[in-house]
């Protein structure tokens, strides 16, 4: 019998693919090389465009965890922070610290909810 194995990954519009003539992004190149090299591999893209720090803390539970059914394999990736230190209105949507905040609080809860955690980025961009 073949691994369930099922993978979140969750953040903002990079995992989201926006920008991406293909509209894979990393996450769905990630899926699919795993899935052609490796056990079958269920990916659930939950990227969403603008999202910070706070917004994937406010989710990922209820995003999560009803794609991790008793007896699958689970884990999440993460990836966020470029709209964290954006700067709307002379401030950062996210200050500094609690972004930071947020990353431990997500490292706390999620792995005893479903299994490891992989933390990408954030990822560079071109803007100031």
């Amino acid at each position: 019998m073949l691994p369930d194995l099922r993978v979140c990954f969750v953040g903002d519009s990079f995992v989201a693919g926006v920008g991406d003539p293909e509209h894979l992004g990393w996450a769905g190149r990630v899926a699919a090389r795993t899935h052609r090299s490796g056990p079958p591999l269920t990916a659930y893209n939950l990227g969403i465009r603008r999202n910070t720090s706070d917004d994937v803390l406010g989710r990922w539970r209820a995003e999560c965890l009803p794609r991790f059914p008793h007896g699958c394999t689970s884990a999440i990736a993460l990836s966020f922070g470029v709209n964290d230190t954006m700067v709307e209105g002379g401030r950062r949507r996210v200050p500094a610290d609690r972004s930071a905040a947020n990353l431990v609080t997500l490292l706390d809860e999620i792995p005893s909810a479903t299994g490891p955690v992989l933390v990408i980025g954030p990822v560079p961009v071109a803007d100031e």
